[in-house]
């Protein structure tokens, strides 16, 4: 070259400290643009290699650091994506999917401060609906509906849209009204008892075996009542008899 048979060649020189401070101008400006990628700042990053490209626009570096803002902003997106489709699966109820489209997020993008809180969060959540859920399970078996409302209410408080939460809750009223309509047929078939009415009063007994098979004070006064009305039907016939035979 210019420059090595003639050290002081003036023109050689100057190209190769042009050509020098490109090169370093252009390292300055990729790393500026790493340090705005790792920060996720993509639109900053673009600019820092704008700002330098035009030095040397085939300086393989470029292209690959080009590849890395396009790939990291459409992951970057990706998970804005998979962030809204789980804060929307969590308000639909859906638990599990939200933390699977969390999970999604943290697959391609382990360090994702975002999703990763999210995520630990949503698991907290959903571990606290799904032992007040299994509680009131537990307290209904028992016919403990306030207590099982109970339960059910602190669910409720951190998911409402939960779909056991609302399955529970609609098996609770039914029971709750279940029980207030055992204890207005009870109450009716003890007032025509003390009628001596036995028919009505069998019949309201019927009613609420109808309603709980098992009811062991119903079971017991339908066995009672029938022998009291057999036993007065077996009267009405005696004396029907005796009337005709006198």
């Amino acid at each position: 070259s210019a420059l090595a048979l003639d050290p002081g060649h003036e023109a050689a020189l100057a190209k190769r400290t042009r050509m020098v401070e490109g090169r370093d101008r252009i390292i300055v400006g990729l790393k500026e643009a790493s340090a705005f990628l790792e920060k996720k700042q993509f639109e900053s990053a673009a600019a820092a290699l704008s700002e330098v490209r035009g030095i040397n626009e085939k300086f393989p570096p470029f292209r690959e650091m080009d590849a890395a803002v396009a790939s990291r902003r459409e992951n970057a997106w990706k998970a804005d994506q998979l962030l809204a489709r789980a804060r929307e699966q969590w308000t639909g109820g859906d638990m599990d999917g939200a933390l699977g489209s969390l999970s999604d997020i943290l697959t391609t993008d382990p360090e994702h401060a975002g999703a990763r809180a999210a995520r630990q969060q949503t698991a907290q959540a959903r571990e606290v609906v799904l032992k007040n859920v299994d509680q009131a399970r537990a307290f209904l078996a028992k016919d403990q509906t306030d207590e099982a409302l109970a339960a059910l209410g602190r669910a409720k408080g951190v998911n409402p849209a939960d779909a056991p939460v609302r399955e529970l809750e609609a098996a609770v009223a039914d029971r709750k009204n279940r029980a207030g309509r055992l204890r207005d047929l009870a109450a009716k078939a003890r007032q025509d008892m003390a009628k001596g009415d036995l028919d009505a009063a069998l019949g309201g007994v019927e009613s609420i075996l109808a309603l709980e098979p098992s009811e062991a004070w119903a079971k017991s006064e339908r066995v009672r009542l029938s022998g009291l009305r057999e036993e007065a039907r077996g009267a009405m016939r005696l004396a029907d008899g005796l009337a005709s035979s006198g």
